[in-house]
């Protein structure tokens, strides 16, 4: 029964469902005109939702209802849904609805779409109000696109059609706004408000132009009316928030903030608004961050203003400058990014771009002193004199008109070398504040002024003064050691900063100071124990690290200088200590260390001159001849030559054999108190055949520098050599041997009798080694002439024991793997080869005989590999003919051909010419069976 029972309940149950949906068929629920019916009795209970389900309702069973379109759209663009609104509206429109213009041109005008508003036609069969309403956007709009006259004619015949209506006083508004005339506005706006108090436009037009006026409390009262009559529009949020923070009021600010965020987080305005509360908090890498995104939807002026400034507090210095280069020149010259671009621009190292737009900026602000003087002091330490002393006119009329106080005024006398005046502004200020606490910085600036003077006993009191306070007692002995110090008296100093640190154990500063006399006075072992005990309380201590360096290296301790700053993490080390250990690496033969170091320094730690410096010397040791070669260019340009470039120019130079480009340097940049400048000087004239003004400056550095009489007898010697007087450098030589036998003697003579006499240059050189038996310039020469004297088991004997006494002679090494490759001991060759590569990877001599040894093995990319990567301007004959081989042998004939164009066979040895000529007649076979 039970059974039967549910049979039946389930089969009334789908008899029931199908009665429903014949019923609903038959009947078709409610009509278009029911659903409209309902829809106006909702709109009456401002039932929004209701009534726009019973419009849409009506729409989906007769589309073409114009009326029912209409309110729809009226209700979207009610809730400010304009996009909907703008659909409806323009469907009620093409309906033939007139009724439908004027809430459509209030949308498009919400919007901004101005073209749309004066595209449509006013229907002068129209009610007034409905004509007066589309007139009025129409004024709106052609005021911003259109010319004057047009706005004018629309506001004329507006005046005729409804001169007492709302439509016609919030035209004139905005006629008066787009003139700038905003008091003269705001009576039109208050008679508009009178007709209509609720009216959004008119409150709108007021709130914008009360905040245009700045009368922010207005304009946020008004501001506050229009939310309670429309909470969920972002505008209006966004106009508040602007209000709020013209105010200062930052909390009612980011809660306007926080209620944009949840009605519309995308709105650009919004992100911008975030990004500025932001910055207001400090919280600087959140305002890049949303500067970021905000960049990423749309170019944006105060985004980048925002970011410039975030990344000028976080010291990012490149990433400020980015963001400012593309503000500054829009922006007033009293503008504070005027005066943060050049602080960045100094931080930068651009010194004289810094002083222009200092120079330019419009300083007006008592509270910009710091920055004005800090600028003004950099410059002058940068040379830029001129410009430094004009900052300072400029501070000193701040002071005098903005009443900042003694103390500005004597920093500003101070920098500008009125050093009696500045003690006096100095110690009237710190007389007036009543007392010490807070004034550390003035103490210091005068105790320094009276160091400066000379002014011991002034000096003293004001130590002594601090003394008797508990919190600069530290400061005081710091101040009396110092003042001991430069009265040069080192043994009063020590005893006294003893005294202080058996009192201030824990004290950083005394226990640098202490270490710092103590290593400059020599005393290193005491100098090592005080560092130690410094770094053991401030492990982190840039000042005491460097000087625990430079201990290690009085010790010659190098490794341990580079291990104690390289355990550090390179971005905790200071500047100057991250240049001292580029200077170690390179000290210790480690230039890939060094450059790696460098280039991972910050950028705007990479404009300093050493740091170029440091830069340069690194190519030179990895020989990179042509970037060392800009980087010496690059300072040359910025400070002249200086006595430390000169050397490692001039072997960059000479390695290129640029010898004409670093004559015109010398001559360009004379350094006529440098005796190694002088004698390079006349190398480089003996090079070129100047034989009369080498003559001269001979004479002239002989004159100069009688002490340095051997190397310009030397170059006497040279002189003569190479003007073709063998016989006198014969004589020159044997009386500078009479007096005192040198190795480059040995060499001179045997260069003049090599050529004609070999085997009494080879005498010469065996009495010469026996005298310095292990010199490897002597023993290089000896192996060389005996090699082209066809000795080559001789010549392979003496390069061998060159490697055993060094190692590394990348010549020796090469040599040998070369008389391998000629006698076909290729696995002999490459591990000579090898060993060479690893101590010169760039000698091109070893990538050649590498290249050679590599295509005998039949390794051809490897060979075709190395060659490449010595410059094409820079390949001799041999580098030629061996890439002409690899690419033959890797297949690649047009390439072979190419290469072998280059060479002008006639100039070759007879071998080198045969091997060449049956290399291109291989090559042109095989073209030849490929085409």
């Amino acid at each position: 029964m039970g059974c039967l029972l549910k049979m039946i309940s389930k089969g009334f149950f789908r008899i029931s469902l199908c009665l429903g949906a014949l019923l609903l068929t038959a009947c078709g629920g409610p009509s278009t005109a029911e659903h409209k019916a309902l829809a106006e009795q909702y709109l009456q209970q401002q039932d929004w939702a209701a009534a726009a389900y019973h419009l849409k309702q009506s729409i989906q069973q007769d589309g073409k209802q114009g009326d029912a379109r209409l309110k729809l759209g009226q209700l979207y663009l009610q809730q400010f849904q304009l996009d909907n609104a703008i659909k409806e509206l323009r469907v009620a429109k093409a309906l033939g609805l007139a009724a439908a213009l004027p809430p459509l041109a209030q949308a498009y005008s919400w919007q901004g779409k101005y073209a749309d508003v004066l595209v449509l036609t006013v229907n002068e069969k129209v009610p007034y109000e409905e004509q007066a309403e589309l007139l009025m956007l129409k004024v709106e709009a052609a005021l911003v696109l259109e010319p004057l006259a047009k706005a004018e004619q629309y506001l004329e015949t507006l005046a005729k059609v409804a001169p007492d209506s709302r439509d016609f006083y919030l035209a004139q508004a905005y006629y008066l706004l787009a003139q700038r005339q905003l008091d003269q506005a705001l009576p039109w706006l208050e008679k508009a408000l009178t007709l209509n108090p609720t009216d959004q436009r008119s409150l709108w037009l007021q709130a914008k132009t009360l905040y245009s006026l700045k009368h922010y409390d207005d304009s946020a009262k008004i501001l506050a009316r229009l939310l309670s009559l429309a909470p969920t529009r972002v505008s209006y949020y966004l106009l508040a928030v602007d209000v709020a923070f013209a105010m200062g009021e930052i909390d009612l600010a980011e809660r306007y903030i926080n209620q944009v965020e949840g009605l519309d987080k995308k709105q650009p305005q919004h992100i911008f608004n975030q990004a500025y509360l932001a910055l207001q908090h400090k919280n600087f890498t959140q305002a890049i961050a949303l500067t970021d995104k905000l960049l990423l939807i749309q170019e944006h002026f105060g985004a980048r203003l925002i970011s410039g400034i975030s990344h000028y507090y976080l010291s990012n210095w490149e990433q400020a400058y980015n963001q400012f280069a593309r503000t500054a020149e829009q922006l007033p010259k009293d503008h504070i990014v005027q005066q943060l671009m050049a602080d960045v621009l100094f931080k930068l190292g651009q010194v004289e771009q810094s002083a222009e737009v200092a120079s330019a900026a419009n300083w007006y602000d008592v509270n910009q002193l710091p920055l004005l003087l800090s600028l003004s002091s950099g410059l002058q330490q940068h040379g830029q004199n001129e410009m430094s002393q004009r900052l300072l006119h400029q501070a000193q009329r701040m002071v005098e008109t903005g009443a900042s106080g003694e103390l500005n005024t004597g920093v500003i006398q101070l920098l500008s070398g009125e050093l009696e005046a500045g003690i006096t502004s100095l110690e009237i200020a710190l007389s007036e504040s009543n007392g010490i606490k807070g004034n550390d910085s003035g103490q210091v600036l005068l105790f320094n002024a009276y160091l400066a003077a000379a002014k011991w006993p002034q000096a003293e009191k004001l130590a002594l003064d601090l003394f008797n306070n508990i919190e600069y007692k530290v400061l005081s002995y710091q101040m009396q050691v110092v003042l001991l110090l430069k009265q040069q008296q080192w043994d009063a100093a020590q005893k006294l900063l003893q005294h202080a640190i058996l009192e201030q154990p824990k004290s950083t500063e005394l226990l640098y100071l202490l270490a710092h006399s103590q290593f400059f006075r020599g005393n290193i072992m005491a100098a090592r124990t005080t560092t130690e005990r410094l770094l053991q309380l401030q492990p982190e201590s840039q000042q005491g690290l460097k000087l625990a360096t430079l201990i290690d290296l009085k010790n010659q301790q190098i490794e341990l200088a580079i291990g104690r700053l390289s355990q550090q993490l390179s971005a905790s080390l200071s500047a100057a200590n991250r240049l001292l250990l580029a200077r170690l690496y390179l000290l210790h033969r480690q230039p890939d260390a060094a450059l790696t170091l460098l280039m991972e320094m910050p950028n705007q730690e990479k404009l300093s001159k050493t740091w170029q410096f440091l830069v340069a010397m690194s190519h030179q040791q990895l020989q990179h001849w042509s970037q060392a070669e800009q980087s010496f260019i690059y300072l040359l340009n910025a400070q002249g030559l200086t006595e430390a470039m000169l050397l490692p120019l001039a072997q960059v130079m000479l390695m290129q054999n640029q010898y004409a480009e670093l004559l015109a340097i010398l001559e360009q940049y004379p350094l006529v108190e440098s005796s190694a400048y002088q004698a390079l000087y006349v190398r480089l004239l003996i090079k070129q055949q100047r034989w009369s003004q080498a003559k001269v400056a001979l004479r002239q550095a002989k004159a100069n520098f009688p002490d340095q009489a051997a190397i310009f007898n030397r170059l006497l010697l040279q002189l003569t050599l190479a003007r073709g007087e063998n016989q006198r450098a014969e004589r020159l030589i044997e009386q500078q041997m009479q007096q005192d036998l040198q190795v480059q003697q040995v060499l001179d003579l045997v260069h003049i009798y090599r050529a004609l006499q070999p085997e009494k240059a080879l005498l010469t050189l065996v009495s010469g080694l026996k005298q310095f038996p292990q010199n490897l310039m002597l023993l290089q020469t000896q192996a060389q002439l005996l090699w082209h004297l066809g000795e080559v088991q001789q010549a392979k004997s003496i390069w061998r024991h060159i490697i055993t006494l060094q190692p590394d002679d990348v010549i020796a090494l090469n040599n040998l793997a070369w008389l391998s490759y000629q006698g076909g001991r290729i696995s002999e060759g490459l591990s000579l080869i090898e060993t060479a590569y690893q101590y010169q990877p760039s000698n091109h001599k070893v990538l050649d005989t590498y290249s050679a040894l590599l295509v005998a093995q039949s390794r051809y990319s490897d060979a075709i590999a190395l060659l490449e990567s010595i410059p094409a301007a820079l390949r001799g004959e041999n580098e030629l003919l061996h890439l002409a081989q690899a690419y033959y042998g890797n297949n690649e004939y047009i390439k072979a051909k190419r290469v072998l164009d280059e060479l002008s066979i006639t100039e070759m040895e007879a071998s080198a010419q045969m091997e060449v000529r049956a290399l291109r007649a291989m090559i042109d076979a095989n073209l030849q069976t490929a085409s």
